[in-house]
């Protein structure tokens, strides 16, 4: 038999298949981000305790300071993601490797860029922040591990990035827990070796390698064919970059938001004062992290959607997730607000009594935020990121006109303050009521049927929290836990009878049901349209 005999004798192979629900990537996701935050709590206290609180404060300084890299990916990112999981919709395999390898050949470059200019940073810019010639020389050791650490993260990073455009979560989770647990073992080795700040930054080095490298590890082995190589296509290049131009102002907005916060406390209070901050600030954001896993699955989802024109799943996919985001975000921002005096007693140590005051605040900013992280998912991955952008920019310029005020009066909470305003102002007024015109329904109805329940719901649950919060305050973590629990079950017992109505309860036992049910018999916020 001939070799083109034996070809046309093998049927052919789809290029690409979609292999999970969508509701399994969240539940995936979802895992991924408790082991962060089990993480994320176990090891903060370990670093304020061995630390101390200055040297925290100069920890959070230089990763903020370094995070500013992110300004570097001009939006690539989620162009890639989005071209991913469009030609991933359309199963057109040739076009979405010419993406993969013109991202790659893109982020070499732009690796290299990075690692020059955190070290110019490091060598001209940070002795202005950080004045004491001890402390200088812990921070620039610091900074070009952690800038190393960020150069090799934008090519090597792109691995990640292609399964998550591909919609593989339960991979991309499975190597977030164990790069989480990775982390902690090695930050905990080196604090007990006495290695300071500086071994902290190596820890987090080699944790991140851990990381890039078990996610090209999987790419290699179920996309054997698709592993990119850093070659420039002009047509491509041009996509990503038309794409990701308004997109980087939108992702420099964004960076802004979550970065300036502490060289603004740098240069009007102090590193104690950036340490209670940070440490407030991270654990108030666990109602906006608790959305995260469920607003990275629906960007590449959108994206599929809007290529296959399915406009009524669409709707009936930003309803139910924005009531769902409202929901979880809820009771977090409710137990943080009321319980910031004992968990900050408890978890802190006692250690960092101005934290409380930010924790409250930024509980009731991330309560917005997490509202709308679904529409702002749904609106980039439809494309309108031109509207995100110009939101983004007003966004910090509302925080740094109500911010340097309020700093300079208050110091930290009033910074927090000046958030609050802001998000109130431009994210929760500008993407709810955008995302809800693009889907079809009109704002005051989405709002009414999305947002408003849960508030009714929650409105008698806050009461009794408040009432019960100072009786909690020197009864240790077995009380606050107590405390917690009962809030949480009374609202989700409210929140199931008031909140949701019978359709809403059938979509959630069927949506529950489909994370086991076999691939064969799931058909994804399936509308009946083609």
């Amino acid at each position: 038999m001939s070799v083109e005999n034996d070809a046309r004798s093998v049927p052919p192979r789809p290029a690409l298949r979609r292999t999970t629900a969508a509701i399994r990537n969240v539940a995936a996701a979802y895992a991924g981000t408790v082991a962060e935050g089990v993480v994320f709590l176990l090891l903060t206290p370990f670093l304020v305790r061995e630390l101390g609180l200055a040297q925290y404060g100069l920890w959070s300084l230089v990763v903020v300071s370094v995070d500013w890299a992110q300004l570097f990916d001009f939006g690539l990112r989620e162009a890639t993601m989005k071209f991913a999981a469009a030609h991933q919709a359309l199963a057109e395999m040739p076009e979405l490797r010419r993406v993969a390898d013109s991202a790659l050949f893109a982020y070499t470059i732009i690796g290299s860029v990075v690692f020059t200019a955190v070290a110019f940073f490091a060598a001209f810019a940070l002795p202005h922040f950080v004045v004491d010639p001890e402390t200088l020389g812990d921070a620039r050791a610091v900074m070009l591990i952690l800038g190393a650490s960020a150069a090799i993260s934008f090519p090597a990073g792109l691995a990640g990035t292609l399964l998550e455009g591909l919609s593989r979560f339960e991979i991309l989770n499975l190597v977030r827990a164990g790069h989480a647990a990775l982390r902690l073992g090695l930050c905990v080795l080196a604090l007990q070796f006495d290695l300071g700040v500086v071994g902290v930054a190596a820890a987090e080095l080699l944790a991140r390698l851990g990381l890039h490298v078990a996610r090209w590890t999987f790419l290699v082995r179920v996309y054997r064919d698709f592993v990119p190589r850093p070659v420039p296509h002009r047509g491509d290049l041009k996509r990503l970059f038309g794409f990701g131009m308004w997109n980087s102002v939108r992702q420099g907005g964004d960076v802004a938001m979550a970065r300036m916060y502490e060289p603004l406390l740098a240069m009007f209070a102090g590193l104690p004062s950036i340490g209670a901050f940070y440490a407030g600030r991270r654990l108030a954001a666990m109602p906006g992290e608790a959305i995260v896993p469920m607003s990275g699955v629906l960007f590449p989802l959108s994206s599929e959607l809007d290529a296959g024109r399915r406009e009524k799943a669409l709707r009936q996919m930003l309803l139910h997730t924005t009531k769902f985001a409202a929901a979880v975000s809820l009771p977090l921002s409710m137990v943080l607000a009321f319980g910031a005096t004992p968990i900050q007693t408890n978890w802190l140590g006692n250690r960092a009594p101005e934290a409380e005051v930010v924790l409250k605040i930024f509980a009731v900013g991330f309560l917005f935020v997490a509202a709308a992280m679904p529409s702002e998912s749904i609106l980039l991955g439809l494309g309108r990121v031109r509207l995100l952008a110009l939101t983004g920019l007003a966004h910090v310029l509302v925080t740094l006109a109500a911010g340097v005020p309020l700093t300079r009066y208050w110091g930290a909470p009033g910074l927090a303050l000046a958030s609050l305003i802001a998000v109130i102002f431009t994210q929760f007024l500008v993407y709810l009521p955008a995302a809800a015109r693009r889907c079809g329904v009109h704002p005051w109805d989405f709002f009414a049927k999305a947002i408003l329940p849960t508030w009714i719901a929650g409105a008698p649950v806050a009461a009794l929290m408040a009432l019960f919060a100072r009786r909690i305050e020197g009864g240790g973590l077995a009380s606050l836990a107590a405390w917690c629990g009962g809030g949480f079950l009374v609202y989700a017992s409210i929140f199931w009878r008031v909140g949701l109505d019978a359709d809403e309860r059938a979509f959630l036992r069927r949506h529950v049901r489909r994370l086991f049910l076999p691939d064969s018999r799931v058909d994804d916020w399936g509308d009946g349209t083609p």
